[in-house]
């Protein structure tokens, strides 16, 4: 009629090395049954002793006898087995961790409560394995049916949120505009339970605090990738343990120790946990803009223009073959205006869309600003000939400087209309050869 029971003197789980922790049990170790828990609670307690520290051990061959208290010579009188394979120990050990180590420490129970968590924890050790002592069997203060049930309860509702509720985002594929953020928010209440954490990535940054269920996501503006990857597990970011400590890959396990001497039940401590971690793809956006620019004159280099979108301004300068590319911007619409240049008609604005991954291409083709002229002549006194003079037939010159360009008679209505030219500041008109009779 004896129970086991595993004991740490450590209310609070601090920061254990692996030298001293109990699965790394190299040496002699002391078991035994807690002084009084036969009396007080229906059956035997157990605990082991190792490296000063006292843990909490769990009997799992019922009925046989208890150690005694002293020390036992390590791999003659005891062995143990590190996470010893099967599934029915595996189960065991996460009903021992989740039950009690996890939530009240390695150590034997200081409180009511702990006691309770503990009585019932070796209940369901021996449930499990089939073997006899019943709920009844207990006093009723620390494990009855009704006290199993709800810390049954309870156990499973831990297990079920560490092992079986993952990030709701878990495994999904976010989409974020080059430059923007995204805060994506776990429904089903898991991220609360990570620890804070700040991780850039190829310029992409991962931020969580502690207590809240948002990852927000932010994309600096010069991020050149389009894919990535945050992993959890890369950064060794795990979701915290039911005591809210962080998980220790050196203390996640559970030991069995096997007693040669066969009158002498084997032990069970545990504080198995598997690391639970979260993943999530980030697809980064952006594209290219590319102006291709020509001109009625051939001068396409310097050209000036002007790009605004999303909420950003840009400014692009064609080079010697009148091209400007502006690579790496957020998709989306753009409006190009060209800078006023004085000789060209104005140019209307265009706009594009930038896509993911794509070169968006606009071009823009400068025509020179034309003029042309209409003269008329008429008599300076009349307004019109007089006599037998003519205002038909005079010969007037366009002048581009002092070069003559062309020539243009009067026709019978005493006018003429030149042809286009581009404009400028150095043009003239002047008569070269007067009407008849002026």
């Amino acid at each position: 009629m004896l129970l086991s029971l595993l004991i740490i003197i450590s209310t609070f789980p601090a920061t254990v090395y692996a030298s001293t922790f109990i699965t790394d049990m190299n040496s002699d170790a002391e078991f035994g049954v807690v002084s009084g828990s036969y009396d007080k609670y229906g059956h035997e307690m157990h605990y082991a002793k190792y490296d000063g520290k006292t843990y909490i051990v769990f009997c799992v061959q019922y009925g046989k006898t208890s150690p005694t208290g002293t020390t036992y010579e390590y791999g003659k009188d005891f062995v143990k087995y590190v996470n010893r394979s099967g599934d029915t120990y595996r189960k065991i050990a996460d009903y021992i961790a989740f039950g009690y180590t996890l939530q009240y420490g390695d150590g034997l129970p200081n409180t009511k409560a702990e006691w309770i968590a503990a009585c019932c924890t070796q209940q369901f050790v021996w449930e499990t394995l089939g073997v006899n002592p019943t709920r009844s069997s207990w006093d009723s203060t620390y494990m009855s049916d009704s006290l199993y049930k709800s810390w049954l309860a309870d156990t499973e509702d831990l297990i079920d949120l560490y092992y079986n509720k993952q990030v709701s985002f878990n495994g999904s594929i976010k989409t974020i505009n080059l430059g923007g953020s995204v805060t994506l928010t776990d429904s089903n209440g898991v991220l609360k339970y990570y620890p804070t954490f700040s991780k850039t990535i190829d310029k992409v940054t991962f931020s969580h605090t502690k207590g809240e269920n948002k990852l927000t996501v932010s994309v600096a503006e010069n991020c050149t990738t389009h894919s990535v990857k945050f992993k959890s597990v890369s950064h060794n970011i795990f979701m915290d343990l039911p005591t809210g400590d962080s998980y220790d890959s050196d203390t996640m396990n559970y030991v069995y120790f096997d007693f040669d001497n066969g009158d002498i039940q084997n032990l069970m401590f545990s504080k198995q946990a598997d690391p639970q971690t979260f993943a999530v793809d980030i697809n980064v956006q952006f594209g290219n803009l590319k102006i291709t620019k020509t001109s009625e004159d051939n001068i396409v280099k310097g050209m000036v223009f002007t790009v605004k979108g999303n909420g950003k301004t840009y400014t692009m300068t064609t080079d010697a073959n009148g091209t400007a590319e502006l690579n790496n911007i957020p998709v989306g619409t753009y409006t190009i205006s060209e800078n006023d240049i004085i000789k060209y008609v104005k140019q209307t604005d265009k706009t594009v869309t930038v896509s993911d991954g794509k070169t968006a291409n606009v071009s823009f083709d400068n025509i020179l600003k034309k003029f042309r002229v209409t003269v008329t002549k008429s008599d300076i006194e009349k307004g019109h000939a007089q006599g037998d003079a003519k205002l038909s037939g005079a010969v007037y010159g366009i002048y581009k400087g002092e070069l003559l360009v062309d020539t243009y008679t009067t026709d019978e209505n005493a006018s003429f209309t030149t042809k286009y030219y581009v404009c400028d500041d150095d043009w003239t008109i002047r008569e070269i050869k007067a009407s008849e009779g002026y």
